[in-house]
């Protein structure tokens, strides 16, 4: 099977094509880093629209470093699996912990990310 797109960059390129509508709007294209950032960058250059990092965290499980159960984004809110919490058994503590650690790693990522510089103005939007 052939994959449809060459890299990301490419993904990003053939993206803006949908995307065309927003050209010339104040939209903006959020990015997670790492590997949303190639193609976040090809839809802002292909439609002149401003380009800002999202980052985010897996609310881990106590006992892996890679399976998660939720998620922390760069502006604090977070999501969380109630089913899977309920299937592991975590209790509270636990789920607090971990989305307290996914905050301090999303944290760091904003901190490393940005180097000082404030996140881009986001609005609200409907429809």
């Amino acid at each position: 099977m052939k994959a449809p797109f060459r890299d990301r960059a490419h993904a990003g390129r053939e993206l803006a094509t949908l995307l065309e509508h927003f050209r010339g709007t104040a939209a903006l294209v959020l990015a997670i880093p790492a590997g949303g950032v190639p193609l976040g960058a090809e839809i802002a250059r292909a439609l002149g629209l401003r380009l800002d990092v999202a980052p985010v965290s897996k609310v881990l499980y106590p006992w892996t470093t890679e399976s998660g159960y939720g998620a922390v984004a760069y502006d604090g809110s977070f999501w969380l699996d109630d089913a899977r919490m309920a299937g592991h058994g975590l209790a509270p503590a636990e789920v607090t912990r971990a989305v307290a650690a996914a905050r301090v790693k999303v944290g760091r990522r904003m901190a490393r990310l940005r180097a000082g510089r404030p996140a881009l103005a986001k609005r609200a939007r409907r429809g």
